[in-house]
């Protein structure tokens, strides 16, 4: 509960804030520029290029959590008995479905649920965090959706094993870093590379780390 008890959030200058920019458009056109084409002649020791996401705010992680479809009202359905409580949940950072039929918001998860603590400092701080923080799904988004920019329209991430270590806190930036570590060339459906894949913030400190097979496409 403690480790984070220091942690304050980080203020960019302008300076900064344009560099980062300046960062990020430059990430993009490494991947815009290859358009529709194929994605060949990849090799061991390829590094991808470094991805910059952030700073992030309440804005950024809320709408990063409303881009999945679950999250829609109405969109799925639970059932049987929720086992957050058996888990050890805390009462606060979990779903009212029964309040849900008649307000759906009660299972929204952002706003009263498991998912809270993401853009509402008083419950991040409930279960330990400083304050609004990103983890979960959106760190798996961020590296899936790097994996994907990178092998373009024509792959397909197979498998992806990552270890989250810390979480992305408002203020934080996120760096993603990736190099081609294997490539399998015995699958007939095409070349699989196996990609190392690194996300730091802004101190270096790791975030979550693993490695990925990407099915690559073939010349033919």
């Amino acid at each position: 509960m403690g480790a984070f008890k220091d942690n304050i959030e980080r203020s960019w200058s302008d300076e900064e804030l344009e560099d980062i920019e300046r960062q990020k458009m430059e990430y993009y056109r490494s991947f815009l520029d290859l358009g529709h084409d194929k994605r060949l002649f990849v090799k061991v020791d390829d590094k991808l290029p470094r991805r910059v996401i952030g700073p992030h705010t309440i804005m950024s992680f809320t709408t990063e959590w409303r881009a999945y479809l679950m999250t829609v009202w109405g969109a799925s359905e639970e059932h049987g008995k929720s086992s957050t409580m058996e888990a050890g949940w805390l009462p606060e950072m979990s779903r009212d479905a029964e309040g849900a039929k008649i307000d759906p918001s009660n299972a929204d998860g952002l706003y009263k649920g498991p998912s809270r603590g993401h853009v509402q400092p008083r419950y991040a701080q409930l279960i330990g965090m400083p304050r609004g923080y990103g983890y979960g799904a959106s760190m798996g988004a961020w590296i899936l959706d790097y994996l994907t920019n990178w092998g373009g329209e024509w792959c397909f991430v197979l498998h992806s094993n990552m270890q989250y270590r810390s979480p992305a806190l408002t203020g934080d930036v996120t760096h993603l870093d990736g190099e081609v570590v294997d490539m399998n060339y015995d699958d007939p459906s095409g070349p699989i590379a196996t990609v190392k894949v690194v996300m730091t913030n802004q101190d270096a400190s790791v975030m979550a780390s693993g490695q990925a097979e990407v099915r690559l496409p073939s010349q033919d």
